[in-house]
């Protein structure tokens, strides 16, 4: 078990390997928004609390591999594509961006880098010793008491933030081919020629169409009838025309048969609408949804029940069905936002602190799709 020591705060308390047992009001498992909101508010509440992070650095999904790189290398994008293709006649002036993949990935770090310790690290630090951070995987032995390598750290009340990562569907002969997630694509050291990405959601789409502004040749796969699946169907139409104007290939009603890879070519066999038709092309992304980070946190020792897909069940105050331990953000699968996850972590925090009572209302949460043209959503659809 690794203890960080914050920056600019050298009086913070740290567990020391001679520790082994530590005891807080709040044990918070996980490291992201949901997280840090919920030790921002059992600060503010007066309580002591701990934060145990694995996996993904500081800060979570949306400033490392989420929100933050995607909609900066979507902007880059967007400059690199649409100066050079003006709407109107007027406007053609023969000028060309000069676009450099590996500039674009060194930006999209620093700014990464820059946002996690602005926005986490030194946050955590102007906590001033009321939240101590532990790196390590955290396990229930018991339900009031968890391991983090050997170590024994004892909770008044626990908050499960672990977050999610990218599904990776059990697609016949994905075991033999090298693809990427929505975590990887954004990270790579050389730009493909050529890109299939199978799902055509928010990240499939958002990211497809950033590729396709750097000028890779994109061509997307999407199970349903439609893109969006949770998009009105003519707001899906609209968007789909788009991108096909600007030279995406999409095909929907696509079933895969079997995935392949020869030297550096991936290739999908689907079935589209009853033809059964190859692709080809240098990458090959799956943005297929997510699943939770709930394996490996001995759950059962705890009492804790998860659904058939591994979500943590709560209730409407997010309490889980063992007393005194809750959960929120994506963990929970109610909705994949990180205002949303933040919202959670603190609404949890309040009800296992204060006896709040608390509840979130999820009928009228916006959200946006970030290509061009955006898609925004709140309320009911038709």
């Amino acid at each position: 078990m690794r203890v960080l020591a914050e920056r600019a705060a050298p009086e913070q308390k740290r567990i020391s390997k001679e520790t082994t047992v530590g005891t807080y009001d709040l044990v918070i498992i996980g490291g992201g928004a949901a997280a840090f909101a919920a030790a921002t508010k059992a600060m503010d509440l007066g309580m002591r609390s701990v934060m145990i992070n694995d996996g993904l650095p500081l800060g979570g999904t949306c400033v490392n591999v989420g929100c933050v790189p995607s909609k900066h290398l979507l902007a880059v994008g967007d400059e690199n594509y649409y100066p050079q293709r003006p709407a109107f006649d007027a406007l053609r002036n023969g000028h060309a961006a000069s676009f450099d993949f590996n500039v674009a990935i060194r930006e999209k770090r620093r700014l990464v880098d820059a946002l996690r310790d602005s926005n986490y690290s030194d946050v955590l630090a102007s906590f001033k010793g009321q939240v101590e951070l532990v790196e390590g995987r955290a396990r229930f032995v018991s339900d009031h008491e968890v391991e983090v390598d050997g170590r024994r750290l004892i909770g008044r009340k626990f908050l499960i933030a672990t977050g999610s990562r990218p599904a990776i569907l059990p697609l016949p002969g994905i075991e033999t081919v090298e693809y990427l997630t929505n975590r990887t694509a954004m990270d790579l050291d050389e730009q493909p020629a050529s890109m299939i990405v199978i799902g055509a959601g928010p990240i499939g789409l958002e990211l497809g169409q950033m590729f396709l502004h750097f000028g890779t040749k994109v061509t997307v796969l999407e199970k349903i009838p439609q893109i969006l699946p949770r998009v009105e169907p003519d707001v899906a139409e609209e968007l789909q025309r788009a991108l096909e104007g600007e030279g995406m290939e999409i095909r929907c009603a696509c079933e895969i048969i079997h995935v392949w890879q020869e030297g550096n070519t991936r290739f999908v066999e689907a079935d589209v609408m009853g033809e059964r038709r190859t692709f080809a092309a240098d990458a090959l992304l799956l943005a297929t949804g997510v699943v939770p980070n709930s394996d490996d946190l001995g759950l059962e020792q705890a009492g804790v029940r998860v659904d058939r897909r591994g979500f943590i069940e709560v209730n409407e105050f997010l309490e889980t069905s063992a007393p005194g331990i809750y959960a929120a953000g994506d963990v929970v699968g109610k909705t994949f936002l990180e205002t949303v996850a933040a919202k959670e972590g603190a609404t949890a925090t309040v009800n296992a602190l204060d006896a709040a009572g608390k509840t979130i209302n999820y009928e009228h949460i916006p959200a946006a799709v970030f290509t061009n043209p955006q898609v925004a959503t709140v309320g009911l659809t038709e």
